[in-house]
């Protein structure tokens, strides 16, 4: 046998071992689409399983970080209006980059993010559920998160918080209990 002879059964042999390895790796075609993630919202579908489309928009929110507010930007869908967006930025559950970073926040979790108004220079904020349960540490952080996000994002310069629909006293950074509107010279101990 000549070399022109043996090339061509190398070549003929390398080939049909390409395809005796490759063509049981083959899928066939589905007979219908299957979904391959659920959300982590309890197994619900993703928008992108039901069609819906979702705008994502990227806001600058105040976290936790060794016992002080840093500015953060998150990714968060679009709501009806600018405020209403922000505040669910901010009161999103942390993700894991954000945690492995080292970043958390003082508010307690809740189904939806608080309501907030802004007249003029003054927002009023309602207090999360559950914010009176937190320690006064907590809580100074969780008012300074929520009095740097608004200002940071509206023409708000003072922040006045509700409970039930009154106006109720904050601890300022200090800790002292304050029935004024507050405004981000008050935690300053714990600013950027």
């Amino acid at each position: 046998m000549t070399a022109g002879p043996r090339r061509w059964l190398r070549r003929l042999g390398a080939l049909l071992g390409l395809l005796a390895v490759t063509s049981g790796c083959a899928l066939g075609p589905q007979a219908r689409p299957v979904a391959i993630s659920t959300s982590a919202a309890h197994g619900q579908p993703t928008k992108h399983q039901t069609g819906a489309f979702t705008v994502k928009v990227s806001e600058r929110v105040y976290l936790v970080h060794d016992g002080r507010l840093v500015a953060v930007r998150r990714s968060t869908p679009l709501r009806n209006t600018h405020l209403q967006t922000v505040m669910g930025a901010l009161f999103e559950p942390l993700g894991f980059l954000e945690r492995n970073e080292g970043l958390r926040s003082a508010l307690p979790p809740v189904q939806q993010p608080v309501a907030v108004r802004v007249s003029g220079h003054l927002a009023t904020v309602q207090l999360p559920p559950g914010f009176d349960g937190l320690a006064v540490s907590e809580q100074i952080l969780a008012v300074g998160q929520l009095v740097f996000t608004v200002s940071a994002n509206t023409g708000a310069i003072k922040v006045r918080f509700t409970a039930n629909k009154k106006s109720v006293p904050v601890p300022d950074g200090g800790g002292r209990l304050t029935a004024r509107p507050v405004t981000r010279d008050d935690y300053s101990r714990i600013a950027p």
